[in-house]
C-alpha cells in the first residue's frame, strides 16, 4: 500500500459581480450620510466567498495532513482547496465504489434491488473479509454501509477492461492502469476494484470524478444516488449531515501495509435532491473516514450553504 507525504496547496478564489438596469424614480426622500453603513445582507445572499470555505477547512482539518477541495458543479470552478496534498496519491478506498456500481450497471451485470448477502467474508474468497456481518443487502444497503463482500461480488461481475475504461472515462487514470495490471490475479482485481491494492487517486481527482458522475447518465446515477444518501442518512457517513442541506457522499478507509495506519476519506455533494456542489476531504494517517473525513466535509458544506448556496436559487 502507498504512502503519502505533505506538499503544500494553494487556494484559487471564486469571485462574481452583477449589473442592474436603471430603476424609475422614486420620490424624494432624505439621503443618509455617505458614511453610513447600509442594511446587512440577507444571509446567504452575499457573493461567494472562497476563503470563508478554505478557513472552515483549515479549522475542520486543525494542523492534521490532509486536504478539501471544493469544486462548483455549475460553473466547474474550483471553490477552494485547503490543507496539503499528497506527492503519492494514496489509495481511494471505498469512495471508488460508485464507480465500480456504475461500469456494472453500464455492463447489465447489477440490479440495484437483488441483494447480496454478507457475513462477514467473500463468499468466492474467505481471505478476503469485511468489517462487519451486514446480512442481505441491495446497492443502496451496501452503499450505506460500505460492505466489502457486496462488492467483490460486483467487481467479479465486471470484465477489469470494462472497468478500466469506465474510471479512466471519469478522470482516473492511474487507477485505471491498476485495474488493469490487476486483471490477470482475481484477488488482486476485486481488491483493486474496491479502490485498494495499487489504485491511487488525489482528492483533486476524486472531486473531478464525482463531478462528472454527477453531471453524466442520470438514470445511472438514479440507482446509485440513494446509496450515497443513505451513507449519510444512516450509514457510515452520518457525521456529515448538516442541518438544512441534504447531503450524499461515500466514506473511504485505506489501511497502510507498512505502519498499520489508515487514511481518511469522504467525497460527497449537495443538496443531494439537486447538486451544486462537491467536496472531497482527505486525512492521512488517521482513523476512519466516517469518524474523521465526513465531519470535516460537514463544516465545509455548512460553510457554503451560508455563504455560496443563494447563488444557484
Amino acid at each position: 500500500m502507498r504512502t503519502s507525504t505533505p506538499l503544500l496547496i494553494t487556494l484559487a478564489l471564486a469571485a462574481s459581480a452583477c449589473h442592474a438596469g436603471p430603476e424609475p424614480a422614486a420620490p424624494a426622500r432624505e439621503v443618509a450620510p455617505r458614511d453610513a453603513p447600509g442594511p446587512a445582507p440577507k444571509p446567504g445572499t452575499e457573493a461567494c466567498d472562497a476563503s470563508t470555505i478554505t478557513d472552515a477547512a483549515d479549522r475542520a482539518l486543525a494542523g492534521r495532513a490532509g486536504a478539501v477541495v471544493v469544486l462548483d458543479l455549475e460553473s466547474g470552478e474550483t471553490l477552494a482547496e485547503a490543507g496539503e496534498l499528497v506527492a503519492s496519491a494514496p489509495p481511494p478506498a471505498s469512495t471508488l465504489k460508485p464507480f465500480l456500481a456504475r461500469a456494472a450497471l453500464r455492463a447489465g451485470a447489477l440490479d440495484p434491488r437483488a441483494t447480496v448477502s454478507c457475513d462477514g467474508a467473500w463468499s468466492r474468497d474467505r481471505a478476503l473479509t469485511c468489517f462487519a456481518e451486514h446480512g442481505a443487502l441491495t446497492l443502496e444497503d451496501a452503499l450505506a454501509t460500505s460492505c466489502n463482500a457486496y462488492f467483490y461480488e460486483l467487481a467479479s461481475r465486471v470484465e477489469p477492461d470494462a472497468l478500466a475504461r469506465e474510471l479512466r472515462d471519469v478522470g482516473l487514470p492511474s487507477v485505471s492502469d491498476a485495474i488493469a495490471a490487476a486483471a490477470d490475479d482475481p484477488r488482486a482485481y476485486v481488491a483493486t476494484a474496491i479502490g485498494h491494492g495499487d489504485a491511487s487517486a488525489t482528492p483533486s481527482q476524486l472531486a473531478s470524478a464525482y463531478a462528472t458522475l454527477l453531471r453524466r447518465d442520470p438514470e445511472l446515477l438514479a440507482a446509485i444516488a440513494p446509496g450515497l444518501e443513505a451513507a449519510v442518512a444512516r450509514g457510515t457517513a452520518q457525521q456529515a449531515t448538516v442541518d438544512g442541506l441534504a447531503v450524499a457522499g461515500k466514506t473511504g478507509t485505506a489501511s497502510h501495509d507498512d505502519d498499520g495506519e489508515n487514511d481518511a476519506w469522504f467525497v460527497g455533494y449537495a443538496p443531494a435532491e439537486d447538486p451544486k456542489v462537491v467536496v472531497v476531504s482527505y486525512v492521512h494517517g488517521a482513523g476512519s473516514g466516517g469518524e474523521l473525513a465526513a465531519p470535516i466535509a460537514r463544516e465545509v458544506l455548512t460553510a457554503w450553504s451560508s455563504r455560496c448556496r443563494e447563488r444557484h436559487a
